[in-house]
């Protein structure tokens, strides 16, 4: 039953915040923020060190994301996919200009979704990147740069046979799309991805209010370090975002009404019509029930039931019948078990594609 355990918020919040105060008082980094998404639709976000703008760190700041911006990549792809847009096995050939060639070896051409999936054959890098300084190594590269290295790659592996990381990919990648949608990839992301999901402090380019929480970066030896800019190859690893908003992408993984947010053609999950029981109905099924992460007590209530599990607030069981109830908000089912004689003997929730078994003890 989706946050019925022992673990409490509290205690996961406080865990976090000893972990990172360890990691930054031994000098493994200068500062760190890390967030908590529960399943309730809660966030705690923990935050500790130095900023590099003056100030502690807060939770509030602004990050390179990296190569996470990869996942957003992967996102638009399948959004634009599921629009008719583009399809997974769309050959890269057909999205680039006229003139340009892409590479291809034995009867195998590069797919979008090779390029998702770093299948391509591609290298990590373009082996045309020279940059003018090692600083920034990404911010002049030119999409003529990245068209002269497609026209002159010769793969060294088939296309789709073995995993190997490429950036080169995934820019290529943002950039296709980019191109198809006939509009940059900062913009394309902001309207497909960060807007619909209020992401405000995520961009490509960062905002004036961004700046100003926009913290230093440092290398492996704690060095600091300038910001990278990404243009061309953006979908690599161009982002900036806030904890806050990652936990909002993270949420919307795995929330239906996130996914519907993006796209209206997502399904959301089903809403259920709760029905009053009777209190002698409700009255049966009171008691403890032990599940695999601790104890859960039911009591009837207003025609429906409450949950509560230490530490952890109330949940409500709206009744679909006299065995099935769901749990608000995220209408996981809950079958209540009967023996012959008609006595409760446990519950099995259903949610999420799992099952969890739950014994009546009392």
């Amino acid at each position: 039953m989706r946050g019925l355990t022992m673990n409490t918020t509290h205690r996961t919040a406080t865990d976090l915040q000893r972990i990172i105060r360890e990691r930054v008082d031994n000098d493994y980094s200068h500062g760190l923020v890390a967030g908590l998404l529960f399943p309730d639709g809660g966030v705690r976000i923990v935050a500790y060190g130095d900023s590099g703008l003056g100030r502690p760190l807060d939770p509030d700041d602004v990050f390179e994301i990296g190569s996470i911006t990869k996942v957003f990549t992967g996102t638009l792809l399948a959004e634009m996919a599921q629009r008719g847009e583009v399809a997974l096995d769309e050959p890269v050939k057909t999205l680039v200009p006229a003139g340009v060639t892409v590479p291809a070896r034995n009867g195998r051409t590069i797919t979008l979704e090779d390029l998702a999936t770093h299948t391509s054959g591609l290298p990590r890098l373009p082996e045309n990147l020279a940059p003018a300084g090692e600083s920034d190594p990404y911010v002049d590269y030119t999409p003529q740069q990245l068209y002269d290295f497609l026209s002159s790659y010769t793969l060294t592996r088939d296309v789709g046979a073995e995993f190997e990381y490429s950036n080169e990919g995934a820019g290529l990648l943002g950039h296709l799309l980019a191109l198809r949608a006939g509009q940059s990839y900062a913009d394309i992301v902001r309207e497909r991805i960060l807007a619909p999901l209020g992401m405000t402090s995520t961009a490509v380019e960062v905002t004036a209010p961004m700046r100003e929480r926009f913290v230093q970066g440092h290398d492996g030896d704690g060095r600091a370090v300038a910001h990278w800019n990404f243009t061309t190859l953006a979908g690599a690893g161009g982002l900036r975002s806030t904890a806050a908003d990652m936990l909002a992408f993270a949420a919307a993984g795995l929330d239906d009404i996130g996914m519907h947010a993006l796209d209206s053609r997502m399904e959301l999950a089903k809403v259920h019509t709760p029905v009053v029981l009777p209190a002698a109905v409700l009255e049966r099924y009171a008691g403890e029930y032990a599940g695999p992460d601790g104890s859960v007590t039911l009591a009837g209530a207003d025609g429906g039931l409450t949950a509560d599990s230490p530490g952890l607030p109330p949940l409500r069981l709206l009744a679909i019948d006299n065995t099935t109830f769901f749990i608000k908000p995220d209408s996981a089912l809950v079958t209540f078990e009967l023996d012959d004689g008609g006595r409760v003997t446990g519950a099995v929730l259903e949610g999420g594609g799992a099952q969890i078994r739950f014994t009546k003890t009392r």
